[in-house]
C-alpha cells in the first residue's frame, strides 16, 4: 500500500455498488479517508466489512444524490467534520455496456444525462462552498 491519498477526503457518491466499491476500497487502501452514499444499510455494512481494518475511516451516509439539499446538507457534515474535501467520484447509475458508446440505441443514451446530472449537483455543493477539489470523476462504466 502506498498511501498516496493519506491525509485526503473522498465522496464516493454511490459508493456501496458494483464500481462504486472498488473506488471506496481503493481510496480506502491508499490511506484516504472515505465519505459514501448509499440507498440500502445493508450494502454499507457490507462495504465496511470488507474495508477491514481500513473501516475507521469510512463514513456511509444515506443521501439522495438526486436531491440538492440533501447533497448540500451532506457536503456541510463533510466539511463540518473534516475541513475539507479532496476528490468526488459520481458513480450513481450504470452503463449499457456491450457496445462502443457510438452504437447505443438512443433510448440508451437518453438516459445518461440523468447520470451526468448527478455529478453535477455532487460538484454544485462542491463549488458553493468554494472548494477546490484534488480530483473530480464522472465513472460511469459498470
Amino acid at each position: 500500500m502506498s498511501e498516496r491519498f493519506s491525509g485526503q477526503v473522498a465522496l464516493v457518491a454511490g459508493g456501496t455498488g458494483g464500481l462504486g466499491r472498488a473506488v471506496s476500497l481503493a481510496f480506502l487502501q491508499e490511506g484516504a479517508t472515505v465519505a459514501v452514499t448509499f440507498r440500502k444499510q445493508e450494502e454499507f455494512d457490507a462495504l465496511k466489512k470488507a474495508a477491514g481494518a481500513n473501516g475507521s475511516r469510512l463514513a456511509g451516509h444515506a443521501a439522495d444524490v438526486t436531491d440538492e439539499a440533501s447533497m448540500s446538507e451532506l457536503v456541510g457534515r463533510i466539511l463540518a467534520q473534516h475541513g475539507k474535501l479532496d476528490a468526488l467520484v459520481n458513480t450513481v447509475g450504470g452503463y449499457a455496456g456491450g457496445a462502443p458508446l457510438w452504437d447505443l440505441e438512443t433510448k440508451v443514451l437518453d438516459q445518461m444525462p440523468y447520470q451526468y446530472g448527478i455529478a453535477i449537483y455532487c460538484s454544485r455543493f462542491c463549488q458553493c462552498v468554494q472548494l477546490r477539489p484534488l480530483c473530480f470523476v464522472i465513472l460511469q462504466v459498470q
